[in-house]
């Protein structure tokens, strides 16, 4: 099975992750599958995926508290796994800092893998001014996360240190994912 038949996704997790499928939708010109998936309803809203799923029953988010978010993907089950359906590939892209990111990254991953999809993250890194609770939480995410896929880390502080303005930063990261996803893809297709 050549790449050009194979059915690839990437999922946008909370906040972050959904930043960044705003970006792709923007500039993605390729055949991936966007999908955004939050537990903020007003964010997923206004978020430009193809799909979208809103996860658990809480329309405000998880408040930053990754069991939270487990339970709200627990909650959308079904949801998630028929958008894994025939999914060859699944890239995921999450800041593992969040509730959502932290909390449904790593559940999603699991449920991709026992599906037989080549599951790989995109792991984008709390700024130092978030705080240690958040990159404690990051931390432990990025543990359970790399058990289920192959995970490239994103640095967000190393971008910021580079003197670039927020505005810009984020623009910067953006465009850092959609390199690593281009990345994956063509490495992807070479293993197949």
């Amino acid at each position: 099975m050549n790449t050009l038949t194979k059915k690839i996704s990437v999922f946008g997790i909370g906040g972050a992750g959904c930043n960044a499928i705003n970006y792709l939708a923007s500039t993605n010109k390729s055949n991936w599958e966007l999908v955004a998936l939050n537990t903020d309803q007003k964010s997923l809203n206004r978020n430009k995926a193809q799909n979208k799923i809103h996860l658990g029953t809480n329309l405000f988010g998880t408040g930053g508290n990754p069991d939270t978010g487990t339970k709200a993907a627990e909650q959308s089950v079904d949801e998630i796994r028929t958008a894994l359906k025939s999914v060859d590939t699944l890239i995921i892209i999450c800041s593992p800092s969040g509730g959502t990111g932290g909390g449904v990254a790593p559940y999603i991953a699991k449920i991709a893998n026992e599906a037989g999809a080549k599951v790989f993250a995109i792991a984008l890194m709390p700024f130092l001014h978030e705080g240690q609770l958040r990159a404690n939480q990051a931390k432990d995410a990025l543990t359970s996360l790399r058990y289920f896929a192959a995970t490239k880390v994103i640095e967000n502080e190393s971008i910021n240190k580079a003197g670039a303005e927020f505005t810009t930063a984020f623009k910067l990261i953006n465009q850092k994912v959609k390199a690593e996803i281009e990345y994956i893809i063509k490495l992807a297709g070479k293993n197949t």
